[in-house]
């Protein structure tokens, strides 16, 4: 879990953590809830608050289009937003052979 940058919105931070059952049988992935062609951080906080604050949802598909993305997006997307505390993990999509960067580039990893 991690709390990272909103795209588009300076003032405000999701975090990533995925969860189930919360939302009336609606599975949060990557902090972002899908709910048909709309998206939702599910847990907020105002820049400067608390790790363990929740000030609710803000929604994601409109401060993605802010910044030029739209549709429906992939919980990579979500990941490779700034953490905010500076701190990138690489890691690997549920497919086993791709890996997203710090910076957020998307790699296939070969066998050597």
């Amino acid at each position: 879990m991690a709390w990272r940058e909103i795209p588009g919105n300076p003032y405000w931070e999701f975090n990533d953590e995925s969860v189930s059952d919360t939302y009336e049988n609606m599975v949060v992935v990557a902090g972002v809830r899908t709910d048909g062609i709309n998206q939702v951080y599910a847990r907020v906080r105002r820049v400067g608050d608390p790790d363990d604050a929740d000030r609710g949802e803000i929604a994601a598909t409109f401060h993605n289009a802010k910044v030029g993305v739209y549709g429906v997006q992939p919980s990579s997307f979500y990941l490779s937003q700034k953490n905010v505390d500076g701190v990138f993990v690489n890691f690997f999509l549920s497919n086993g052979d791709t890996m997203i960067t710090a910076d957020g580039l998307t790699f296939t990893v070969l066998e050597s």
